[in-house]
């Protein structure tokens, strides 16, 4: 399920989101989430319920309860599970945010719950610096030591900027547990056009043996008359010349408005040289410029076209909140669209002029989506980006200035959420990493 959100200041009266139910067609179930705020618009509690058929009653699930520092960012994030049998909230995960003077995120840690010892183990942290421009300097990944309660080095992050700020160079180090510090291990360079696009990506490894950087691979992008990235090439050093990226390419077409309709991916099969489709998207928008419909299609490789795959459909209130969400599965045997499930969401009016969550119209896109290497944020001025993983959990956290390369490297192949904020909007889209 995807959805998109801003955070958008109404003066006078404004609406904020209460609670959502969703049904799921296939097995006739409900779940429901409710909200609180505190108040500053923060929503510093969240509650998952399920709904019990024999029962007719709504029954708790999970919860979570934020807190935030004086400049409203997160620093708080405990998960609890309901017991039924003591009807009691169980502790579950813990995740803890620090921040610069500048609000830029310094610190994440995770912490899971030992119901044997009734303490908090360490899991997961991420420690961050920036440079004087705002930008990430440095990303050190720890584990948890159960053995000694203590953070065990996993791999860092170097990034170099040219003076436009664009990522130039992203050294990666590995912790040695034998000699307890950072040792070389790969390196990413970025080269880019008088726009801002990135034109050449290389990558090296580093060689114990001779200490030295050895060569693995070197990629070329280009552009359209718009700047959006139109194919990408991959250097064959058997031939000394380029050849279509061998593991994917992206086409992407947008409206008068600038806003994405379509974005198709392909993988190149050297057996047949030809390209073999793999996702396409397919946007539409209403006349607020609100997504109204995403569709999704899978390749048949059998006819060598696309074929129909998911569907989702948003509804949105005269004040421009969204209302609805149904999501779809296509039934080849019917050819039909079969419901998967649906979401209500259900506001209040707040006479005062504050932040208040509502749909975004999809003015800022990401590209290339899927991403291997690294992810460019479309938009012209400035942005802080903030990348969830499924959970929920915080994995990345920069600032970019135009279009910039973000790298993927540090994340595990699969789907994450992208917060975009910019002075004008604050945008959430969907991006894979393979």
């Amino acid at each position: 399920m995807l959805c998109l959100y801003s955070w958008q200041t109404k003066a006078g009266t404004g609406y904020r989101l209460d609670s959502a139910i969703v049904k799921y067609a296939a097995v006739f179930n409900y779940q429901k989430f409710g909200y609180a705020y505190d108040d500053n618009g923060n929503d510093t509690l969240k509650i998952f319920y399920y709904w019990n058929r024999n029962t007719s009653t709504w029954i708790y699930s999970s919860k979570y309860e934020l807190a935030y520092d004086s400049n409203g960012n997160q620093i708080l994030d405990i998960k609890y599970t309901w017991d039924q049998t003591t009807s009691t909230w169980i502790n579950s995960w813990k995740y803890e945010y620090a921040y610069d003077s500048n609000g830029n995120q310094t610190l994440y840690a995770s912490y899971r719950w030992d119901s044997s010892t009734s303490t908090w183990i360490n899991s997961n942290k991420s420690e961050s610096t920036y440079d004087s421009n705002g930008k990430i300097a440095l990303d050190a990944f720890y584990s948890g030591d159960n053995s000694s309660s203590t953070w065990i080095g996993s791999f860092k992050h170097e990034y170099t900027y040219d003076s436009n700020g664009y990522l130039t160079l992203d050294v990666v180090y590995q912790w040695d547990s034998s000699t307890s510090t950072w040792i070389d291990s790969e390196k990413e360079e970025y080269v880019y056009d008088v726009n801002g696009n990135q034109t050449l990506y290389t990558d090296y490894t580093w060689d114990n043996s001779t200490s030295s950087w050895i060569y693995e691979s070197k990629h070329e992008y280009t552009y359209d008359s718009n700047g959006h990235l139109s194919v990408s090439y991959q250097w064959d050093n058997s031939t000394s010349s380029w050849i279509y990226e061998s593991k994917n390419k992206h086409e992407y077409t947008y409206d008068s408005n600038a806003k994405i309709t379509l974005d198709a991916t392909y993988t190149w099969d050297s057996s047949t040289s030809s390209w073999i489709g793999s996702s396409k998207y397919q946007y539409t928008y209403d006349s607020n410029g609100q997504q109204s419909l995403l569709v999704e299609y899978e390749w048949d490789s059998s006819t060598s076209s696309w074929i129909d795959s998911e569907k989702e459909e948003y509804v949105y209130d005269v004040n421009g909140n969204q209302t609805l969400y149904t999501d779809y599965t296509w039934d080849n045997s019917t050819s039909t669209w079969i419901s998967r499930s649906s979401t209500n969401w259900y506001y209040s009016k707040i006479a005062t002029s504050i932040s208040v969550l509502t749909p975004t119209p999809n003015k800022i896109t990401i590209y290339p989506n899927p991403a291997v290497t690294s992810f460019t944020v479309g938009t012209e001025g400035e942005a802080m980006v903030a990348v969830y993983n499924i959970s929920g959990q915080l994995v990345l956290n920069t600032r970019v200035t135009g279009k910039e390369a973000i790298p993927v490297s540090a994340l595990h192949a699969g789907v994450y959420f992208v917060k975009i904020t910019t002075a004008e909007a604050v945008a959430t889209k969907r991006l894979v990493v393979e």
